[in-house]
C-alpha cells in the first residue's frame, strides 16, 4: 500500500497523523514506565533469592553431622623410619616407638625348569595360610583357594597364570637366575601367620602327591608328618615387632592401625633410637562452615537493606529522596522476620542443656548484624559437642553406646522411649560329644576329613587337610575350610569354631538374626559332630514409644526409614532417643518454603511476572488499536484532501470558463 506523504491540496497529511499519533501514544509511555519498575523489581527479587539460596547452602554445612568432629594431626620425629596418621577420633597424645623388626611376606620357588613353556604336570593345587610355630596352625582370618592345573595350563607359564587369575592371595612369576626358569610365588600379606602351605592332588593313576616329578613338585608343607619341601624358601613369613612407649607389640603388616585408636603406624625400617610420635587436636571444623553461615546472612540482610532504603536526609519538599526500587515493599522485612523467628527459638529435644544460638556465641546487635563469639563456641564444644551438634543439625542422641542410630526416617523431633524386649542372636550348632583327642592331638585321614553341613541354608561340603591336629589347630582347620567355601564366599557367610573345656566343637554362623542358621549334617564321629544340637538365630526385637519395630538381624527399623543397630546390652528399657531438628535445618526449611511457589519470594516473584506479562499484553492490544487508529487517522486526512482537490479543480474550471465569457464594454 502506497504511504501518502502529501496531498495534492498540499496539506502534510503525514505530519498532522504524525502529532496526533504522537498524543494517542502518550498512554504507552506510562506502560512502558511501567514494565521498565516491574523488571528492576524482579531483578532485585532475584538478588534476594540469590542470596538466600547462597544461606540456605551455607546451612546444609551446618546440618551436616560430619562438620561437628574436630581436625587431627600428627607428626613423627623420623618419617624415613614411622610415619603416623590420625584421624578424627585420636587423642591427643605424645608416644615414643622402638622398631626392632618389619613384617615381611613369605616367598617360595620351584625347582630349576629349561623354559618357561615346560609342561609341570596336571592335578589340583590348594593353598593354605598360617603359621608353622607348632605344626601348621590355620590362620582363620584368611581363606584357603584351589587352582585346577589340566591340559589347557599344565607349563610354567599356565600355572602362574592360573594361580593369579585366581586372586586367592597368592602373586605368582617366573624368574629367570641364568640357570633356569622358576615359579616365584609370594603370599600377598604379611606376617607369621600368612605362610603358605601348598598341596597337591595330582591327576591320574596312583601319585604320591608329594614326590618331586610333576605337579607335585610345587608341594610345600615342612609341618606335614614327612616333611614336604619340594619349594624353596627364599624369605620367611615375619611379623613386625616393636615397643610403643615400652610396651612390645607384634603385628602381622607394617602399617599398623588397630595399636592406638585412630592411628595409623607405617613401620619403614629398624630403628636405632625411639622415634618421638605427636598428636594434636584442633578446634572442631563447625567453627569454618559456622562463620560462612554468618557471613551469609549478613550478606542477605545488608542486600535486602540496600535494596529498599531511601536519602532522608533530604526533606524538601518535591527532592528526590534516591529511593531504592524496593523501598516501601514489605516482603524483605517479612523475610528477615521470618528468619528471625526461627533463631529466636527456645529448641527443646537436643538431649541436654544446648537449646540457645547464644550458647554458642550466635547473637545479632541493634542493626540486625549476626556476629559470633567463638570462645563461647569452643567452651560448647569442649563441654558438649553432642549438644551442639543437636542444637544445629538434624540429630538423634543416644546415651547407650551398644546402639547406634542409622537413620532417623520421618520422626518428629521429641524425646523417644526405646525398649529392647530381646536381642538378637547367631545360629549355632554344638556337637553332641568331645572330639576324640589322644595325647591332645588328633589325626586327620581320609576316614574322618569330611564334613557337610548348611550355613545360613548355604550347603557346604569341605575335607580337612590330612595330619595330626591339637585341639587348637583342629577347630582353626574346620573354621577355615568352611569359610573358604566359595558358595559361602559368594553369599557374604562366614562362621567361628570353637571349643570348649570339654573339647565339645561348636560352629557359629556370624549372621545374627532369623536367617542365620547351622546344622551339620554328615561328620564323623571322631570329631564329635555326627549329632549335636541346631539353634537358629532371632532378629532384635523392640519399641519405640511403645510402638513394634520390625527386627532383621541386630537393625530395628520402620517403613518410613528410620533405622537402630542394636549391637548388644540388657533387655528393658534402654533410655531415650532425642531427635533434634536444630537450627540449621529449621532455617533451611524456611527458606525453601520462602522461595517456592507459595512462599514469600515465591508468590512475589509469580505476582511480579505475572504483572509484566500483563503490561505486555495491554502493549501489544494498543499497539494494535493505534495502528487502526493511524490507519484510519490517515484515511480520514486523505478524504478530506482528495475532495479539497477536487474543489481547488471545480474553482480552477469555473474561474477559466467566466474568463472564457464575452466581456461587454
Amino acid at each position: 500500500m502506497a504511504i501518502t506523504t502529501g496531498g495534492m491540496s498540499g496539506i502534510d497529511i503525514n505530519g498532522l497523523v504524525s502529532q496526533l499519533m504522537s498524543i494517542e501514544r502518550q498512554p504507552l509511555q506510562k506502560m512502558t514506565v511501567k514494565e521498565v519498575g516491574l523488571q528492576a523489581k524482579l531483578s532485585a527479587y532475584g538478588t534476594i533469592k540469590g542470596s538466600l539460596s547462597s544461606f540456605q547452602t551455607s546451612l546444609g554445612k551446618l546440618n551436616n553431622i560430619a562438620s561437628y568432629t574436630g581436625s587431627t594431626s600428627a607428626s613423627s620425629s623420623d618419617d624415613a623410619s614411622v610415619k603416623i596418621s590420625a584421624g578424627n577420633t585420636a587423642q591427643a597424645s605424645k608416644y615414643d616407638i622402638e622398631v626392632s623388626q618389619l613384617a615381611t611376606s613369605q616367598k617360595l620357588a620351584s625347582q630349576i625348569y629349561g623354559k618357561a613353556t615346560d609342561v609341570v604336570g596336571e592335578g589340583v593345587l590348594t593353598f593354605d595360610f598360617g603359621s608353622y610355630s607348632s605344626g601348621f596352625s590355620p590362620n582363620t582370618k584368611r581363606t584357603s583357594f584351589s587352582v585346577t592345573i589340566d591340559a589347557t595350563n599344565n607349563t610354567l607359564e599356565g600355572v602362574r597364570d592360573a594361580i593369579n587369575k585366581a586372586k586367592g592371595g597368592v602373586t605368582a612369576s617366573i624368574v629367570n637366575d641364568g640357570t633356569g626358569y622358576r615359579l616365584a610365588l609370594s603370599s600377598n600379606e604379611s606376617g607369621s601367620a600368612n605362610s603358605m602351605r601348598i598341596t597337591v592332588a595330582e591327576a591320574g593313576g596312583a601319585p604320591t602327591n608329594t614326590d618331586t616329578t610333576g605337579l607335585s613338585a610345587l608341594a610345600y608343607n615342612p609341618a606335614a608328618t614327612v616333611p614336604v619341601n619340594n619349594m624353596t624358601q627364599n624369605q620367611a613369613a615375619k611379623d613386625s615387632i616393636f615397643k610403643l612407649d615400652g610396651i612390645t607389640i607384634t603385628k602381622p603388616g607394617n602399617s599398623i592401625t588397630d595399636a592406638i585408636d585412630g592411628i595409623t603406624l607405617t613401620l619403614q625400617k629398624v630403628t636405632t633410637a625411639p622415634v618421638r610420635l605427636e598428636v594434636n587436636k584442633s578446634a572442631a571444623s563447625i567453627s569454618a562452615p559456622l562463620k560462612e553461615m554468618v557471613k551469609s546472612y549478613n550478606d542477605l540482610i545488608k542486600t535486602m537493606r540496600d535494596l529498599t532504603k531511601a536519602d532522608t536526609s533530604k526533606t524538601q519538599v518535591g527532592q528526590s529522596n534516591n529511593a531504592q526500587v524496593l523501598n516501601g515493599e514489605s516482603t524483605p522485612r517479612l523475610i528477615e522476620m521470618e528468619l528471625r523467628e526461627v533463631m529466636n527459638q527456645v529448641l527443646e529435644f537436643t538431649g541436654g542443656d544446648m537449646k540457645r544460638l547464644s550458647q554458642v556465641g550466635i547473637s545479632i546487635d541493634k542493626n540486625g548484624v549476626m556476629q559470633l563469639d567463638e570462645t563461647k563456641l569452643n567452651k560448647a564444644m569442649a563441654d558438649d559437642p553432642e549438644g551442639v551438634t543437636s542444637l544445629f543439625a538434624t540429630n538423634g542422641r543416644l546415651s547407650d553406646s551398644q546402639i547406634k542410630v542409622d537413620s532417623l526416617g520421618k520422626y518428629a523431633a521429641g524425646n523417644y522411649d526405646l525398649k529392647i524386649t530381646s536381642l538378637a542372636t547367631q545360629g549355632k550348632f554344638v556337637g553332641a560329644s568331645s572330639v576324640n583327642l589322644t595325647a591332645g592331638s588328633i589325626a586327620i585321614t581320609s576316614a574322618n576329613k569330611s564334613i557337610s553341613l548348611q550355613v545360613d541354608d548355604k550347603s557346604v561340603s569341605v575335607d580337612l587337610a590330612e595330619g595330626t591336629y591339637t585341639a587348637a589347630q583342629l577347630q582353626a582347620e574346620i573354621q577355615t575350610r568352611i569359610n573358604s567355601d566359595a558358595t559361602l564366599k559368594a553369599a557374604s557367610a562366614s562362621v567361628v569354631v570353637s571349643m570348649d573345656a570339654s573339647n565339645q566343637l561348636s560352629i557359629t554362623s556370624n549372621r545374627y538374626g532369623q536367617s542365620s542358621k547351622v546344622l551339620v549334617t554328615t561328620a564323623s564321629s571322631d570329631l564329635g559332630l555326627a549329632t549335636g544340637a541346631s539353634t537358629q538365630g532371632t532378629d532384635v526385637a523392640g519399641t519405640v514409644n511403645g510402638v513394634v519395630l520390625k527386627g532383621d538381624g541386630q537393625k530395628l527399623y520402620n517403613d518410613d526409614g528410620f533405622k537402630l543397630t542394636v549391637l548388644g546390652g540388657a533387655i528393658g528399657e534402654r533410655g531415650s532417643l532425642s531427635i533434634s531438628q536444630g537450627f540449621a535445618a529449621q532455617l533451611s526449611q524456611a527458606v525453601t518454603k520462602m522461595l517456592d511457589g507459595k512462599g514469600t519470594i515465591g508468590t512475589k516473584l509469580d505476582a511480579l511476572n505475572k504483572s509484566v506479562k500483563d503490561v505486555q499484553t495491554q502493549k501489544v492490544a494498543f499497539e494494535r488499536r493505534m495502528t487502526a487508529i493511524e490507519a484510519r487517522y490517515r484515511a480520514q486526512y486523505v478524504a478530506l484532501d482528495t475532495m479539497l482537490t477536487q474543489m481547488q479543480q471545480t474553482s480552477s474550471s469555473l474561474a477559466q470558463q467566466l474568463a472564457n465569457l464575452p466581456k461587454f464594454s
